[in-house]
């Protein structure tokens, strides 16, 4: 499952990434995005807005898998 959805995303674990570009490589709402990120469980960091690395959406879908 992590698997495809790299590879379906062609997720770059060097390039950060957008509010939206991550809800759409998770499948949700931009709200959701903001959410884990506010409570930790999506590293992210501000710059001229808010980026989120590829590395970190990688580890966040392995988190939510392995608990599924």
């Amino acid at each position: 499952m992590i698997k495809e959805r790299i590879m379906r995303y062609r997720l770059d674990l060097e390039k950060e990434y957008s509010v939206k570009e991550a809800a759409d490589i998770l499948d949700c709402s931009e709200s959701s995005i903001r959410r884990l990120m506010k409570s930790g469980q999506l590293m992210y960091r501000r710059v001229v807005g808010m980026r989120i690395p590829g590395e970190s959406i990688k580890e966040l879908i392995k988190r939510r898998t392995m608990n599924a």
